[in-house]
């Protein structure tokens, strides 16, 4: 558990010196650097990534509908857990009665 807490402890350090050394090196100060950095940039990083998210997931979905299989998550809301179970492995046999 020590372990972890100085690793944390130094990532910590580690990270607040980085912006404090490009804030001197941009001539700004440590809390425009973070502005920068969490509330520009961060969020930036996350909608140019949202698109090739939702690509990888049309390319799932197009691979079930060429295979004609469906996952095993998909279930069925009105029906209990145990029945939404029970129709999974039985829809999953190789060899039904």
């Amino acid at each position: 558990m020590n372990a972890i807490l100085e690793l944390t402890y130094w990532l910590y350090n580690y990270c607040t010196d980085f912006v404090i050394n490009l804030a001197n090196i941009f001539k700004l100060s440590y809390y425009e650097i973070n502005y920068i950095l969490f509330v520009i940039l961060y969020p930036l990083a996350h909608l140019w990534d949202w698109p090739s998210l939702s690509c990888s997931k049309m390319e799932v979905f197009q691979i079930e509908e060429a295979t004609n299989q469906t996952p095993l998550r998909r279930i069925n809301p009105t029906k209990s857990a145990l029945d939404n179970f029970w129709n999974q492995v039985e829809s999953n046999r190789i060899l039904k009665p």
